[in-house]
């Protein structure tokens, strides 16, 4: 028995692919399966028509007056398009429009919004027993819209001003290096935004803006990270109580250029290098990087690698070694009570300068010392 389901696609009696239903399953091609009513209706498809193919298996109603093809996986844009499409003249806000962002606020954000977050400036909120979260703000302009992934969605500062009083500090910084790092926003408009947090009475006075006064200092929005991982790298040091170090780093030795660290305390020789998969792993490299470390290492820099397992998992034994070299370096004793080992993470540098020709500690000296004690004696007897 052939089974009675209707795929997208052009239907059996329109020839050609140019019948209600071939016209209803290509819009829904470009709408992640979506379609609403009205819609329906101006592609010549009728109330009847939806309710027959919904019995039949090939849609489902998933809102009111949103029907989704079933032969479409669902997935949390088509979640957020659904939400949307339902609620006239919506758009994605909140923690939904950092999700959307490519950003992930952590499990006990996501657990606060028992549904997607939408912002219309109409006057019309969800149904009872609706899972929409609906804000209906005082002002939408479009200069605060845009679209991500097909999908109407709030502007990146806009995001923040919304999610400022919602996430944690240190999620909302994480969230500002990520806009940085993907190219979402420029440093250029986070800097108009800080001035305009001082200024515009508008924005001051909403909640949440002293913490985003303060995460974008503390994110320092004038230069934008190499990287997601750097960012998150950057703003764990500073939450753990680290100084402050010097990102993208130059190291130049005798008016010649040698490598470019991530992260530096250059008074104190020490580097933090942020290893990702994607650029680190491939042979040519992982083979360019440990030349690299010697070379910092014959120079005395004193190196630290780190990856994204280990910032998620055992980030505070790595602050806590940080802390350990800097005030190692900062003390009396300086670099001679650095250790020598180089395990993981840790590739630690030589002591040079104790093994410098002439120094008390070199061996060709000791022997030099050694040899005229002998000749001494000789004299003497």
């Amino acid at each position: 028995m052939r089974e009675n389901r209707i795929e997208p696609g052009p239907a059996r009696r329109d020839p050609g692919g140019k019948g209600p239903i071939a016209r209803l399953s290509a819009l829904a091609a470009t709408q992640r399966g979506l379609v609403t009513r009205a819609q329906a209706c101006g592609l010549g498809c009728s109330d009847r028509l939806l309710r027959r193919l919904c019995d039949r298996g090939a849609m489902d109603r998933t809102g009111r007056g949103v029907y989704r093809f079933t032969a479409v996986p669902i997935s949390f844009e088509q979640e957020v398009l659904a939400a949307c499409l339902t609620v006239r003249g919506a758009a994605a806000c909140g923690v939904t429009a950092m999700r959307l962002y490519g950003f992930d606020p952590g499990k006990a954000v996501r657990e606060q919004t028992p549904g997607p977050d939408v912002a219309s400036a109409a006057k019309r909120h969800q149904r009872r027993g609706s899972a929409i979260v609906v804000h209906v703000p005082r002002r939408l302009p479009d200069t605060d819209l845009t679209t991500r992934a097909g999908i109407l969605v709030t502007s990146p500062v806009r995001t923040l001003i919304d999610v400022a009083h919602v996430v944690p500090a240190g999620t909302l910084e994480r969230f500002i290096g990520h806009l940085l790092a993907t190219k979402a926003v420029v440093p250029r408009r986070l800097q108009r935004l800080a001035a305009d947090l001082q200024d515009d009475h508008r924005i001051y006075s909403r909640r949440g803006s002293r913490a985003l006064r303060q995460a974008l200092a503390r994110a320092g929005v004038d230069t934008s990270p190499d990287s997601v991982l750097e960012h998150s790298a950057l703003c764990l040091l500073r939450l753990a109580g680290l100084p402050e170090p010097k990102p993208q780093w130059r190291v130049h030795e005798a008016g010649r250029f040698h490598a470019v660290v991530d992260f530096a305390w250059p008074e104190c020789r020490i580097a933090l290098e942020v290893d990702g998969f994607r650029w680190h792993s491939d042979p040519g490299s992982f083979a360019h990087d440990r030349r690299r470390s010697n070379r910092l290492q014959e120079l005395g820099w004193l190196v630290y690698h780190t990856t994204h397992t280990e910032l998620e998992e055992d980030a505070p034994e790595l602050w806590r070694q940080i802390r350990a070299a800097l005030e190692a370096v900062r003390s009396d004793e300086g670099r001679r009570s650095l250790p020598l080992r180089c395990v993981g993470r840790l590739e630690c540098r030589h002591r040079l300068e104790s093994l410098r020709p002439g120094s008390p500690e070199d061996p060709l000296n000791s022997s030099r010392r050694r040899s005229s004690r002998s000749i001494d004696r000789m004299s003497l007897s």
